[in-house]
């Protein structure tokens, strides 16, 4: 552990031989100035000092040094050395208390020489003084004699030694021409201040001191005063061990010196961090260095105004340079103060000016580096997360980004975290950073760890991290997991723990991924009552599921992502960050391969820009410029289907065409692309028709011209024709029948047949839901037949892959019951299922229900509904054109901004359409 803690920070209370020792920078400045001091006749005017430096450059020690060396011989003949407390300058703002405290420093130096007989003599006359009854002038003239009769007693020539030089000086400057006076006269006193900054007092020509001390400015230490100060307490402490291996860490010395900011205290304070290399004790490290700090620091605080302690949390909030403007900003407080303000902790050492880009205005910041950090780990509504801010601060300061890098791997390889490794680890991602995949990575780990270590409770959580600031994901991991281990009854082959890893570890059993259909996944086996022969069973699938993905991707793919399954690193195959994170963790073919299938479409198409880019890499997706037409075909499928990147889609579709313009794949492909994502109407149908032109019986096209001219174009009649067509080259497709009844029913009204054609899709595959789900709806809404919507949709094979949907119709069921509570729980599972936009092949059944409801007469409630769930902003279009029907007029949606009404008045209008449809029998509220 570091040695003589405190008084690295009180260096009046180290003894002769500790102080000597323990001073080891600044060595240059003190023989200076020494060899100034002794140099001066005994009869001469003197020459007066003044030492310079923000708080921590050594200032008090140098001091103290200086007063130790004029103690001994030959030195102590000849001169008086005069030390003052630090904070004098609080009580002194007199002549008189000024010259007592003169009296008061000259009886302590002399009760250290074991001169009894004088010390008696000026405790004496400084109790007459006191016990004078006369005006301050007075006063003052009669303790300035007395001191100087006593040093003229004593015969040795002054030399007084003030910290805090500047606000003494400030403080006196009513009297400061009386101080030149006495001072400057031949065989006067010797000065030697030190002061945070340059007094204003020396620089101003009218002032009585100007151009009458000699500076000396301690400027933060170089990175070779850095190496020789470790060097030296190496020495001193008998590591010459660290020796060698200090000559080795530039790049560790050099983060050091600017952590510290070149600060000899703080760099004497880390030096033990030093010692003890980068290790998981890092956290508990720097709590105990800041343990040391706090009294020191938070005196320091307490001691500034209000205003003061505000502008000096804003900046340490920051970490950064802020200017006056942003301060004021930041702070919410008065402009005008906060000069004034900023000017007295730059006097004191706490701030310091520095430039700031691009503007010319001067910054500000937190002249101690750790002090700042220090604030941010001390201080936050947000206790932990504040000094994981801190911590990760001193991280990025401390250590080289290899040496995070390597840290956070150890870590990810342990099979357990202790309480200390969790909150390093934390503090460790975020300052590599979350734009990192390893970084998020080990963020997930440390916080799954610390949920188990707490066994979730959330109490306990907070005494080391706010539980608000958890990822809900994680925290619904860690019940999952404490869930499956319950699951296992006594007398099983496995243990619970080995159980649910195995369960946890299974890429099939994770929800959103292809095993999306199965009735057996996490939840469900968590959820269910085993028995030991159910156990085993499972465990058995589980082998052979193991077995069939070594074949396919390699063992070691598919132990790279157990290790991230049963940890927690990815919960669901449909979170869009942890896939994005899998997949820039993903190093070999193999495990990109096995991610890429299991990843689900949604979170496939909302990977980050860096995960796509290192997917398409790894996978060498992308054709080269030497690539055949369908292979840009293909890929223009991938990137628009898969990844949802629809831009970059085009431009893959038109270098197919480009490459060969006869092949009607990539033209079709196109006029999807254009119709559904990209909005470009009128091209869509250029795109379709030519591919028609090319291959008259390719079914696609007229697939996609038919549901243009139905949805976008409004041409009913021409897209049943197309439909017909498309039927006739492809009559046992579902879809087609499917299609043709949604025209049918919306547009045609011609229900009989739309049911028809319905049943036929049904017929031909009992596997495709969508013919069910707008079967329901006719049934329900048009025949008013909810006994034979509920039992069509009994049958629903894929509840995932229709979310939105399924909620729509459990709202409308509820509505029809008259039972808004219902309706609004089943409306807000719609909306989490469509997140931002309205997804085109269910924004049909968004319109019917739409109409629905306001048929229904909840148009007030769902509008308020709305609101709430800030679907009125994300969902703008759809919900003013909601709003309008609520109101009664389409001219409503003149309110709304220009850029959204032309979509929300088409949506207007579809609404109405399938309001018109609507039996009048169950309408209601109007």
């Amino acid at each position: 552990m570091i040695t003589h803690k405190i008084r690295i920070f009180n260096p009046h209370r180290l003894s002769d031989d500790d102080l000597e020792r323990s001073f080891i920078a600044r060595q240059d400045t003190f023989r200076s100035l020494l060899n100034d001091i002794v140099s001066t006749g005994q009869r001469s005017v003197p020459q007066h000092h003044i030492l310079i430096g923000q708080r921590g450059m050594g200032k008090t020690t140098l001091l103290r040094r200086l007063a130790l060396e004029l103690h001994r011989e030959p030195h102590d003949t000849r001169f008086l050395p005069l030390t003052f407390p630090e904070e004098q300058y609080i009580e002194v703002d007199r002549l008189a208390k000024f010259w007592l405290n003169c009296l008061d420093s000259t009886a302590n130096t002399l009760e250290r020489e074991g001169d009894t007989t004088t010390v008696s003599q000026i405790d004496h006359t400084v109790q007459q003084l006191a016990r004078l009854k006369t005006d301050d002038e007075t006063l003052q003239e009669e303790c300035r004699d007395a001191l100087r009769s006593v040093w003229q007693d004593i015969g040795r020539r002054p030399v007084l030694f003030i910290d805090n030089f500047n606000l003494l000086l400030s403080r006196m400057r009513a009297h400061d021409y009386a101080l030149r006076g006495f001072f400057s006269k031949p065989g006067a006193a010797i000065l030697i201040g030190a002061s945070a900054v340059y007094p204003a007092e020396l620089n101003d020509y009218s002032a009585a001191f100007y151009d009458g001390f000699k500076s000396h400015y301690l400027y933060p230490l170089e990175l070779d005063d850095i190496r020789d100060i470790i060097i030296r307490l190496a020495r001193a402490s008998n590591r010459e061990d660290l020796v060698n291996r200090i000559h080795h860490a530039t790049p560790r010395l050099a983060a050091l010196r600017d952590l510290t900011g070149g600060n000899p205290r703080t760099a004497v304070l880390l030096f033990e961090l030093f010692a003890n290399g980068f290790s998981e004790d890092a956290y508990e490290d720097l709590d105990a260095l800041l343990d040391i700090v706090t009294p020191l620091y938070q005196s320091r605080l307490d001691q500034l105004p209000d205003l003061g302690q505000t502008i000096v949390g804003t900046l340490a909030r920051n970490w950064s340079p802020m200017t006056k403007i942003a301060i004021v900003e930041a702070a919410r407080v008065n402009d005008s103060s906060v000069s004034p303000q900023l000017g007295r902790l730059r006097d004191i050492g706490l701030v310091e000016a520095t430039a700031v880009f691009p503007e010319k205005k001067t910054g500000y910041q937190i002249a101690e580096r750790f002090f700042n950090i220090w604030y941010l780990m001390r201080f936050t509504t947000r206790r932990q997360r504040a000094g994981l801010v801190g911590l990760a601060r001193f991280l990025q300061e401390f250590h080289t980004p290899d040496e995070q890098a390597r840290s956070a791997r150890e870590l990810m390889s342990r099979s357990s975290l202790s309480r200390g490794n969790i909150t390093y680890a934390m503090a460790l991602a975020s300052a590599i950073g979350s734009e990192s995949a390893v970084a998020r990575e080990l963020e997930l780990k440390a916080q799954l760890e610390l949920i188990e270590l707490m066994q979730g409770v959330r109490k306990r959580i907070a005494t080391i991290l706010d539980p608000d600031e958890l990822d809900p994901h994680v925290f619904s991991f860690a019940e999952l997991k404490q869930r499956l281990v319950d699951a296992v009854p006594e007398g099983s082959a496995v243990s619970g723990q080995e159980f649910a890893e195995r369960v946890l570890g299974s890429p099939a059993m994770v929800s959103g991924g292809i095993a999306g259909d199965s009735q057996l996944n996490r939840e469900t086996i968590a959820a269910s009552n085993l028995s030991p022969v159910d156990i085993k069973k499972l465990v058995e699938e589980l082998d052979v599921e193991e077995l069939q993905l070594a074949k396919r991707f390699s063992l070691k793919a598919v132990q790279w992502i157990q290790m991230r399954l049963h940890t927690g690193i990815l919960t669901s195959w449909r979170h869009n960050e942890e896939l994005s994170t899998l997949v820039l963790r993903a190093e070999s073919l193999e495990q990109m391969k096995l991610v890429r299938e299991f990843g689900h479409p949604t979170a496939k198409r909302h990977l980050s820009d860096q995960a796509f880019q290192h997917l398409v890499k790894v996978l060498v997706l992308e054709p080269s410029d030497q690539g055949v037409s369908w292979e840009w075909d293909a890929w223009g499928t991938d990137l628009a289907e898969e990844f949802g990147r629809y831009d970059e889609a085009e431009q893959a579709y038109r270098k197919a065409i480009e490459i060969n313009p006869n092949f009607a794949y990539p033209w079709d492909n196109l006029g999807d692309l254009l119709q559904y994502h990209l909005g470009r109407y009128d091209e869509a149908e250029q795109a379709y028709r030519k591919a028609i032109e090319i291959d008259p019986n390719y079914v696609w096209p007229w697939n996609g011209l038919s549901n243009l001219l139905r949805d976008y174009l409004g041409h009913y009649d021409e897209a049943e024709q197309a439909y017909r067509k498309a039927i006739e080259i492809d009559p046992n497709n579902a879809r087609l029948w499917n299609s043709l009844g949604n025209l049918l029913q919306d547009h045609l009204g011609r229900y009989d047949i739309a049911e028809l054609a319905y049943r036929t899709a049904l017929e031909l595959d009992l596997e495709f839901d969508a013919p069910r789900l707008n079967l329901a709806f006719l049934l329900r809404d048009i025949r008013y037949d909810t006994v034979q919507a509920k039992a069509i949709l009994a049958d629903l094979r894929d509840h995932d892959e229709w979310q939105d949907t399924l909620a729509l119709h459990e709202a409308l069921f509820a509505a029809y019951d008259d039972n808004w509570g219902l309706t609004a729980e089943a409306l807000v599972r719609a909306l989490k299922a469509v997140g931002d936009r309205l997804p085109p092949y269910t924004r049909e059944d968004w319109f019917r229900a739409s109409a629905v409801l306001l048929h229904l007469g909840f148009g007030e409630k769902l509008v308020d509904f709305l609101k709430a769930q800030h679907a009125d902003v994300t969902l703008l279009p759809w919900f003013a054109a909601v709003h309008a029907h609520t109101v009664g007029d389409r001219r409503d949606l003149v309110n709304i901004p220009q850029e959204a009404r032309s979509a929300a008045e088409a949506i207007f209008d579809e609404i109405d359409k399938r309001r018109q449809q609507l039996p009048k029998d169950t309408q209601r509220g109007i």
